[in-house]
């Protein structure tokens, strides 16, 4: 993780908005609000998840259809949460975080102590993509998935899910619509 400046990030969000750059992604929950933009394009999407997860801050904000919802462990957390997905570089991926005006990247060379786990998730009625940045693996901290058929875009939003879950568990109480109540009780 390295902090960034938020001249820096600007820069980031310009390039988005104003030139369309086709390597950048821009996932958006701003005051209950989900965008999304990929390659240039302003995304309208029936599915989004936007996980970001570091030490004790945990933070996830999403839509499912008419669903909405969001969680955070963090007290002062303003309702906003900015993930751009940098992709200039074939060799060197990053992403680049924003919340409470903290500006981080974090990148395959980084190095950490403890767990940073980054995850997007976007589904349309033609695709669904998943993007993945988890610091504990070693080599190629990045993974992603694109489904273009029913069956795929399921199996990409189980995937999504299973993450959230595995990486947040306390999730399942604030959307029931996707996981059974006995999550961790005895049958």
């Amino acid at each position: 993780m390295k902090n960034i400046d938020a001249k820096k990030y600007q820069k980031y969000i310009n390039e988005l908005l104003n030139k369309n750059e086709k390597k950048l992604s821009l996932f958006c929950h701003q005051d209950g609000n989900n965008s999304v933009i990929i390659e240039g394009k302003r995304i309208k999407f029936g599915g989004a998840l936007f996980v970001y997860s570091r030490g004790d801050v945990q933070i996830c904000f999403g839509k499912f259809g008419e669903t909405h919802f969001s969680y955070t462990n963090e007290k002062v957390l303003k309702n906003q949460l900015y993930i751009i997905v940098d992709q200039k570089s074939n060799e060197k991926k990053r992403f680049h975080i924003n919340f409470n005006n903290e500006f981080v990247t974090h990148s395959d060379r980084d190095i950490y102590e403890e767990r940073e786990f980054i995850l997007t998730y976007v589904e349309t009625q033609k695709f669904a993509q998943l993007q993945v940045y988890d610091s504990l693996l070693k080599n190629n901290k990045f993974g992603e998935f694109f489904a273009d058929t029913f069956s795929t875009i399921t199996s990409t939003r189980c995937l999504a899910l299973g993450q959230l879950i595995n990486v947040i568990p306390d999730i399942a109480t604030k959307i029931p619509d996707f996981y059974e109540n006995k999550i961790g009780d005895e049958a």
